[in-house]
């Protein structure tokens, strides 16, 4: 971990939780239809590209796949954290970093493609503004044309679970508690709004918006879908039993995260899928 950082991102960083991060990329791709780049964004334009959170690296090794091994661009992985990353790379660079804190002067208007996904538990919702203004000094910058690419895809738990909450009402407390997980921990659940008023605020331009959610996904997706829906739940779940202090031991908290996990289980037997919301944002410097 970077020195003088505070590390509040909640899931493992395990090897256990490392296979989960690239089943969860790979299942996110599906579901955005393989635009691992913006449509909008040329490859060819490309001479370097850093990942934001970049964990595993696997976004990282998949962009450098559409490429020749000649042309691949530089690509640099930043990370709070180094216990996720490989343990070599061919075409990666990774260094240890926390975006709250500047970068240093090597990396400025470096990029031509900055990317970040799933960011909402590592930064609180007083960060974006702060956050967004360090990521978008890495993005080259042109008086004579547009700039480089902040490209940012996040959940929005403000509209997630509403197919949960109609078809399943006994698994609203789970519902209840992952949000509470993250109002009372100073989380954002309008992630993508705050995103646009940062990016706003560091004077970027919108080029792209699009949504996708969790309940258009084919059905050979639905089973990973329920799947990475029960790791993430879980992990939530005990940390915000644990932080409200609701039961009197450990294990009695262990007990009720299991029952509504099992309640989960039994209502994915009988068809349901878990709704959650997406949103890819592209920002251009100017």
């Amino acid at each position: 971990m970077a020195k003088n950082t505070i590390d509040i991102y909640p899931l493992n960083r395990d090897e256990e939780e490392s296979k989960r991060l690239n089943q969860q990329h790979r299942m996110f791709l599906n579901l955005i239809k393989n635009n691992i780049i913006d449509p909008a964004i040329s490859k060819d334009s490309l001479r370097a590209v850093a990942d934001i959170g970049t964990g595993t690296g696997i976004w990282l090794e998949d962009v450098g796949k559409l490429f020749t091994k000649d042309s691949i661009p530089y690509l640099h992985g930043f990370d709070i954290s180094d216990d996720q990353f490989p343990e070599s790379s061919e075409i990666l660079e990774l260094s240890v970093h926390d975006v709250l804190n500047e970068f240093p002067p090597e990396h400025i208007n470096r990029y031509d493609l900055v990317h970040v996904r799933f960011f909402v538990t590592c930064i609180r919702e007083d960060q974006y503004t702060q956050v967004v203004r360090n990521m978008a000094s890495l993005i080259i910058g042109s008086f004579a044309e547009p700039g480089g690419y902040l490209q940012w895809e996040e959940g929005d738990h403000s509209k997630s679970f509403r197919a949960i909450e109609k078809e399943a009402p006994r698994l609203q407390d789970a519902v209840n508690s992952f949000r509470g997980y993250f109002v009372s921990g100073g989380f954002s659940l309008y992630a993508p709004d705050n995103i646009e008023q940062a990016c706003n605020t560091a004077g970027l331009n919108l080029i792209n918006k699009s949504w996708y959610s969790t309940t258009t996904a084919s059905a050979e997706q639905v089973e990973e879908i329920r799947f990475q829906f029960l790791c993430i739940f879980q992990q939530i779940l005990r940390i915000s039993c644990r932080d409200r202090g609701s039961f009197d031991t450990e294990s009695n908290a262990q007990v009720a995260v299991e029952q509504q996990i099992d309640l989960m289980k039994a209502s994915f037997d009988k068809g349901l899928v878990p709704d959650a919301i997406f949103c890819c944002i592209l920002y251009q410097k100017p």
